[in-house]
């Protein structure tokens, strides 16, 4: 059985829309993916910046987001040096898989990157393409605010050995969000000829939280994850690590993760 066709049982099974749908954004634009600049095409992602002497590290289309607003992203390839955060009711939607391209900009392993998802916010129809060198940082596409310690269970999960929180995103208070969507985002790992490796951690990493809004909640609640497909990780296909609930998953597939075989990791903190 091949990979594509091992993919195309997976998403029979998992979505009623069956694979067809899916592969259908892969394949229009597979002969004409927008190559990556002259100045960045050298460098290989996942072993050296490949924004390297670029002038724009950071696509103020998506690195100066304000809330409440809708950005369409071009057929064009944009870059992101660091982490965005979505604000409360912020939309971007690209253009479709292998049309939009979103690099991540950076030495290999030098932080997380991707999209943290905010309250009411709308993030989809993009190829994302990361840059770490193997697993770690938390790194994922998509992610949701939360605990960046998950070693410890309970209320002291969010703190480290100084007592402080530490939070996805940085600084922020280890709450959780609500009411978000992502869809059809292609995960892409480096892959030329004979050559393979991952380029981020996971395709969606959601964190647990300390407890947050009236409910006291203790994880992020009605999450759409919709047509995520990741064709490989060093770790994590979509990782729902405890406390979430009223999330949805469909459609979504992942080949290639080298820690987990599901794409959908439930765990529940005690």
């Amino acid at each position: 059985m091949t990979t594509r066709s091992l993919l195309a049982t997976v998403l029979t099974s998992l979505s009623p829309r069956g694979a067809s749908a899916v592969f259908s954004e892969l394949d229009t634009a597979q002969s004409s993916t927008p190559a990556l600049p002259a100045a960045v095409s050298a460098p290989l992602p996942g072993l050296a910046d490949v924004c390297a002497g670029m002038d724009l590290q950071c696509s103020p289309e998506i690195c100066a987001l304000a809330p409440r607003t809708t950005v369409r992203l071009e057929a064009k390839t944009y870059y992101q040096n660091r982490s965005i955060v979505l604000p409360e009711g912020a939309n971007v939607i690209g253009a479709g898989i292998n049309k939009t391209i979103i690099v991540a900009c950076g030495a290999p392993s030098s932080g997380r990157r991707g999209f943290v998802l905010g309250n009411h916010s709308y993030l989809g129809h993009y190829t994302w393409q990361g840059l770490q060198a193997s697993r770690g940082n938390f790194d994922a596409a998509i992610q949701t605010p939360g605990c960046l310690n998950h070693d410890e269970p309970g209320p002291m999960a969010c703190y480290g050995t100084n007592g402080t929180p530490s939070c996805i995103p940085e600084g922020g208070d280890c709450a959780g969000v609500h009411n978000a969507t992502a869809e059809h985002i292609h995960v892409r790992p480096y892959a030329r000829g004979d050559a393979w490796w991952p380029l981020s951690s996971s395709a969606g990493w959601f964190p647990h939280t300390l407890p947050w809004g009236p409910q006291r909640h203790t994880g992020s609640h009605h999450i759409t994850l919709r047509g995520i497909i990741n064709w490989g990780t060093w770790a994590d296909g979509i990782n729902l690590h405890g406390g979430h609930h009223d999330v949805l998953v469909e459609g979504c597939g992942t080949l290639g993760s080298l820690l987990s075989i599901p794409s959908i990791i439930p765990a529940v903190d005690p």
